[in-house]
């Protein structure tokens, strides 16, 4: 199966995907499945993440020393501070949609630092995709469903990379995941894929 005929087969693939992502224990995955409020009411995922980078200047790190000193903090507090003054907060959301040209689901994402700054092209290269996936085809375009600006993951070769497997059809997002998710730092739980 390379494609999802149909919005209603992709409806049930998220379905079951929410319901197996539920029952999974070992890792609770904070999937929300969303509907438009539009006529025709489109439904997609959204997944929201936090990761933690290190800073992108040293330049606030004296600043919190300077800070720890006048505020009389003790080592054990100074040690702590260090640790958080060091590294920086990403929020990454991914939806996940339904190309109705490319029938089958695309991966859209959202990623600002803790301030509201939305990353730039280069800086999504350097925190969000992995080195090995370097070659990925990351675009950015409005959300089909939101009308928002999203980076998302380029669905042209979906159809033939999901041809070379075999899987249930019911299975096809969970499987797609596992394959495109890693990408964009989407991951699934490997108990997903055992009985």
């Amino acid at each position: 199966m390379s494609i999802i005929s149909n919005r209603l087969e992709f409806e049930s693939c998220l379905n079951k995907f929410c319901n197996e992502i539920k029952t999974c224990t070992n890792e609770p995955l904070k999937w929300e499945l969303e509907t438009t409020k539009s006529i025709l009411k489109q439904s997609f995922l959204k997944q929201k993440v936090l990761l933690a980078i290190p800073k992108r200047s040293a330049v606030n790190e004296d600043v919190a020393v300077v800070d720890m000193a006048i505020n009389g903090m003790d080592l054990e507090e100074e040690e702590d501070c260090t640790v958080r003054d060091s590294t920086e907060i990403i929020q990454l959301e991914h939806h996940i949609v339904y190309s109705t040209s490319y029938r089958v689901p695309v991966i859209y994402f959202k990623a600002t630092f803790s301030d509201g700054t939305p990353l730039s092209h280069t800086e999504i290269f350097q925190y969000i995709i992995p080195d090995v996936y370097q070659d990925a085809i990351v675009s950015q375009n409005d959300h089909p469903m939101l009308g928002t600006p999203c980076w998302y993951i380029h669905p042209c070769d979906t159809p033939s990379l999901m041809s070379t497997m075999a899987f249930e059809p019911l299975d096809y997002l969970k499987v797609w995941l596992s394959v495109y998710g890693p990408i964009v730092k989407c991951r699934i739980p490997t108990s997903m894929f055992t009985p």
